[in-house]
């Protein structure tokens, strides 16, 4: 039966009453004509009563039926991908997809969830000849494979020829050294995560260990504004499913093995620390968390993962998380070029040996945001003035202009970014190529960062200004020397008021080590499930983040 109304759709909703002339009446609409005759109050109460109760009396499939004809119910609702059978609701509630395959079945939704009403076009071949052409490649190659059969001959004692291997081995660098001299492209960058910094870099000869990378390390008396820089890769082997669709610890082994192989060889990522995480005594994880090197989510996993430390702790690998490998690189305040060109070289060369899944949008990733290029940049900042003259909303929408955004740093399920510590980066990797990425990042910081130290020029010279910047401060000290129930996301608010009231020499007393110490523990605190055991458990951990605050400022 056709609906009375439209005469097009299927009639799903039948209404029987009596009019003023007692007269018997009949209507037979479909679910959209339905809902348009209650929002135009062209049906009584009791008539509305009659049409829900006739809803909630369908079986499932007829409800799912009548919603998607109502346009409350997408028809493609649970629509799920002919490979890996992801559905679409858990790609649009978690931005994640299972395989290249997803990304063509849900182009479409997948394009909306990303504010584009098409996906641009990924132009991975470009990206390549952006990063410079590499003319050392097969002098690399041969130095890999020389420093391979080096290892393998002292690893069997078999000396003579190690020393052969050896002298070879030091000819082909002195031949790659002269042709990188040569063509302009010098692997400058490529000890990145061996190199000690000076006290400008941020990295002294001793590492403190209770302190991440991201943080600034060296006795600096100058505004922290510009914190750090990162550059995230993400990548996935096309001859494996994605980490979650691995049906075994073996195969997450095997991808670990191809990877890691290859890694070995490279300068950026040779002598790095590994850790198995599910050998690893639960206890024993939290300290890798709690200095930055991965989520506590990525401990948690029942799985077979892995994680990978350089010696100065600015490179950090992760495989078999969300991607097959996850490379954080991390550096000083004004080495984002280095940083990127550290990446670049490292994806240049092990991106030959090994096949990375790649779909018709370009690379493919768990999370949706690091499909494309694969490739992110991003600046660290401190903007506790910005945040309180309420101005980073208004940043935030100028920022998309350039193709970027700005996020908390702290992962947090609270609406807005009205937070002290931020991380300024591309809103995804579909639009912008690396070049394009560190172009607009380095535009955009120094905007900030003026308009960061305006903002607190202004906080200082203005009398009623100075005033409420005072009163903050000194709350938020007070807070930390007192309180009994800190959560990490306000303690990390109170820790830059202080920052920011000790940098305006407000507070000359309090150590700035101290401040960073105390935030890597609130910015990897494990997450509280909204349940009667965890929220115990998270005002316990409230009070511990209370009592190391209070031992710290008094």
């Amino acid at each position: 039966m056709l609906c009375e109304r439209c005469h097009q759709a299927e009639a799903v909703v039948h209404i029987r009453g009596i009019n003023a002339k007692g007269e018997t009446q009949k209507l037979n609409l479909c679910a959209k004509c339905a809902f348009e005759e209650i929002n135009h109050g062209a049906l009584g109460s009791e008539e509305i009563a009659d049409i829900l109760k006739k809803i909630t009396e369908n079986p499932p499939e007829e409800l799912a039926k009548f919603l998607q004809g109502s346009g409350f119910l997408s028809p493609s609702e649970d629509t799920a991908c002919p490979r890996c059978k992801q559905k679409l609701s858990v790609v649009e509630k978690t931005h994640t997809i299972g395989c290249s395959e997803c990304l063509t079945t849900f182009h479409k939704e997948i394009a909306g969830i990303l504010d584009y009403d098409q996906l641009p076009q990924v132009h991975l071949a470009e990206q390549t000849a952006l990063l410079g052409e590499d003319k050392t490649y097969k002098i690399r190659q041969k130095e890999l494979e020389l420093q391979s059969k080096l290892a393998a001959a002292v690893a069997s004692e078999a000396y003579e020829e190690a020393e052969k291997l050896k002298n070879l081995l030091a000819i082909v660098r002195q031949e790659r050294e002269r042709q990188g001299g040569q063509d302009g492209t010098p692997d400058d960058c490529d000890d990145w995560g061996t190199r000690v910094f000076d006290a400008e870099g941020r990295i002294g000869e001793q590492l403190d260990n209770a302190i991440p990378q991201w943080l600034p390390q060296g006795q600096n008396y100058l505004p922290d504004i510009r914190i750090s820089v990162r550059i995230a890769l993400r990548r996935n082997l096309a001859s494996h499913p994605l980490p979650q669709f691995l049906d075994s610890l073996a195969q997450e082994e095997v991808v670990k093995q191809e990877i890691s192989q290859v890694m070995g060889l490279l300068p950026l990522t040779a002598n790095m620390q590994a850790y198995s995480i599910s050998r690893m005594p639960v206890v024993a994880r939290g300290g890798l968390s709690r200095r930055g090197w991965c989520s506590y989510d990525f401990l948690q996993r029942g799985h077979n993962r892995y994680l990978m430390v350089s010696p100065n702790h600015r490179v950090i690998v992760r495989l078999c998380g969300g991607d097959h490998l996850e490379l954080d690189c991390w550096g000083g305040p004004g080495e984002l070029f280095q940083t990127a060109k550290a990446v670049s070289n490292f994806e240049r060369y092990l991106g030959r040996p090994l096949n990375w899944l790649i779909g018709p949008d370009g690379y493919v990733c768990n999370h949706l945001e690091d499909c494309g290029y694969g490739i992110r940049g991003g600046v660290l900042m401190h903007l506790p003035a910005l945040t309180m003259a309420g101005q980073l909303s208004k940043l935030d929408n100028a920022c998309k202009t350039f193709g970027l955004h700005i996020r908390p740093f702290l992962p947090t399920d609270a609406d807005g970014i009205e937070h002290f510590l931020v991380m300024l980066e591309p809103a995804d990797c579909f639009k912008l190529d690396l070049q394009q990425q560190l172009s607009a990042l380095e535009k955009v910081a120094s905007i900030l960062e003026q308009k960061e130290l305006d903002c607190r020029l202004h906080l200082q010279g203005d009398n009623l200004a100075r005033l409420k910047l005072i009163d903050s401060v000194a709350k938020a000290y007070a807070l930390a020397r007192s309180a009994r129930l800190i959560q990490p996301d306000d303690g990390l608010n109170l820790l830059s008021m202080i920052w920011l009231g000790q940098e305006l020499g407000m507070l000359p007393q309090v150590n700035r080590r101290q401040i960073f110490a105390r935030m890597a523990e609130l910015v990897f605190m494990p997450p509280v499930k909204k349940t009667q055991s965890a929220i115990t458990a998270s005002i316990k951990l409230a009070g511990l983040n209370a009592d190391r605050m209070r031992a710290t400022f008094n």
